[in-house]
């Protein structure tokens, strides 16, 4: 089953260095948006399994996007990893803040960007194996029931 990972960076080279680094991951397509608008609009339409996603890009940055999928819930168990150049102690809480699974910054290494999201990919999987509560009782199809109560302190 092909997995497919979204590329959201408005720089044409990054996108180059990132093919690059991720040519030898089986079973993966990857596919390219160099702005926030199309990355949601793409992740609405398609079934995707990872976004990588930059925060410094004009019209609506990263961080925006991030937040704006973490809200739709037709997007929001998409795994996201920040890939940017912002390194500060404060925007990588931020970015975890969002909801992040993870946050790279630039320059990486290929090898470790390769290994992070191979890792990424395939704890989505494993994750998309486990029943889902319907939206109205909390159970799964079986009946049984996913969420637990917490006993009262």
């Amino acid at each position: 089953m092909q997995q497919k990972i979204l590329i959201v960076d408005d720089s044409i080279p990054q996108h180059n260095l990132v093919r690059v680094a991720l040519a030898e991951l089986p079973s993966t397509e990857l596919h390219s948006v160099y702005s926030g608008a199309p990355a949601l609009a793409m992740a609405s339409s398609h079934k995707l399994d990872l976004i990588l996603l930059d925060v410094d890009m004009p019209e609506i940055n990263g961080f925006e996007v991030c937040r704006l999928l973490k809200a739709n819930p037709a997007t929001a168990e998409i795994p996201v990893i920040f890939l940017t150049s912002l390194s500060s102690i404060d925007e990588k809480i931020c970015g975890f803040d969002l909801q992040a699974i993870d946050y790279i910054t630039k320059p990486y290494d290929p090898a470790e960007l390769y290994v992070r999201v191979r890792v990424a990919l395939r704890t989505k999987r494993l994750l998309d194996l486990l029943p889902r509560p319907t939206p109205s009782t909390g159970q799964t199809k079986d009946g049984r029931c996913l969420i637990a109560e917490l006993p009262v302190a």
